[in-house]
């Protein structure tokens, strides 16, 4: 209701503040975001997402990159490069500079600092060959926010950042001042709970009067049963599955969904015509171990696959969240097993482990949750993300 009230407030042409929402991995913060950018949609608010990435964590500005790629619309260039390219096409770095002597003229000699958060590849030129340091980071965010501040004024801004537990210490100051000089604009953060001592910019944000902090606990035992029941679709579980879930995964709505996904890999629930049935007596489910952390769960389900299957998702979790199937096939290590991805990638939907996230032309998966691509990574020797990196 919150963040749908100060979506509202944005439309009428208000500034909407600052919302934090900040709860544990698999909470929900990204489902309320999901929501939030459909409201917007909906109501023609024009939207920027950025996300902070576990493995970019230390690379300056990573989140603010597709915020900046589509503020200057790099994908509607004739000859356009995708976000992942080396460097922008020559169409696409002269969309840039048009924008920029459009919106901030008196900015135009900044233009190479734009090389912090897109590929231009621009050289320095007699001004800007002399910041570094602290100077070439102040005058780089004054630049950014100043083209936000434009975009601002043209129409309200729903700015969102999402996984913020992994921005960087020049995110985090360019967050700060966007917060600042960019109006009407309603900035959405979401973070599991960050460790003492704060970043500065973020301790400053929760004190301001004109942020609401959304601090997200688990579910209620009835609503945690009917998600899962919706997502296994059926109309009502077992009373030892019941019970099942609410010991281990306490309302916790991305446990309790991969705990019940599990029971269903393994045959120990079975679903026929919307009906859930227990495959095995209530005493022989209550001498089973079960794993007590998501990432074990996750972990189990994932050794349920088979091996090729296994590597599909590990390949892919190096790419992204979100992957192409082009970059997938082509980085995949074993020549024999490309012919199967579709199939594999299809076993790997059925079971919401990564569903569709765009049809052909331009096919890509998304892993159900970041935890999932995290776990998926993790079980890679140091040797074998290498190798896909590069």
């Amino acid at each position: 209701r919150l963040l749908g009230k100060q979506l509202q407030v944005l439309q009428g042409g208000q500034d909407g503040g600052v919302i934090i929402v900040e709860g544990e991995a698999g909470i929900g913060k990204s489902r309320l975001l999901e929501d939030l950018l459909q409201q917007a949609e909906e109501l023609g608010v024009t939207a920027f997402l950025g996300a902070g990435d576990a493995i970019e964590k230390s690379a300056a500005y990573h989140p603010w990159r597709a915020v900046f790629w589509d503020l200057f619309e790099l994908n509607e260039s004739a000859d356009a490069e995708p976000p992942g390219a080396g460097r922008l096409s020559p169409g696409q770095r002269e969309r840039v500079l048009a924008h920029l002597k459009t919106a901030v003229p008196e900015k135009l000699q900044l233009a190479p600092l734009l090389n912090a958060v897109l590929p231009i590849d621009l050289p320095d030129n007699e001004l800007t060959e002399q910041m570094s340091g602290e100077v070439r980071g102040g005058n780089t965010q004054d630049l950014l926010a100043a083209l936000l501040a434009d975009q601002a004024r043209k129409r309200p801004l729903l700015m969102v950042l999402e996984d913020a537990h992994w921005l960087d210490s020049a995110s985090w100051a360019l967050t700060r001042l966007v917060s600042r000089e960019v109006a009407p604009m309603l900035l959405v953060i979401a973070t599991r709970p960050l460790p003492d001592p704060l970043p500065a910019e973020y301790a400053i944000l929760l004190q301001r009067t004109t942020t609401h902090h959304l601090p997200l606990a688990t579910l209620p035992p009835g609503e945690a049963l009917q998600l899962v029941c919706l997502r296994l679709g059926v109309e009502a579980l077992p009373e030892p599955v019941k019970e099942l879930l609410l010991k281990k995964a306490s309302g916790h709505p991305f446990f309790s969904e991969e705990m019940a996904y599990a029971l269903r890999d393994t045959g120990m629930i079975t679903i026929e015509n919307g009906q859930s049935h227990l495959a095995l007596s209530v005493d022989e489910l209550n001498a089973l171990s079960f794993p007590d952390t998501i990432d074990s769960v996750i972990t189990s389900r994932i050794d349920l696959l088979t091996a090729q299957q296994q590597l599909t998702l590990k390949v892919a979790s190096v790419i992204g969240r979100v992957f192409a199937f082009r970059m997938l096939r082509d980085i995949h290590p074993i020549a024999a097993d490309k012919p199967f991805l579709p199939e594999q990638l299809g076993t790997l939907e059925r079971l919401d482990i990564t569903p569709l996230e765009t049809p052909e032309p331009d096919l890509s998966y998304i892993f159900k949750h970041i935890i999932t691509q995290e776990v998926a990574y993790n079980l890679m020797s140091f040797a074998q993300r290498r190798g896909l990196h590069q």
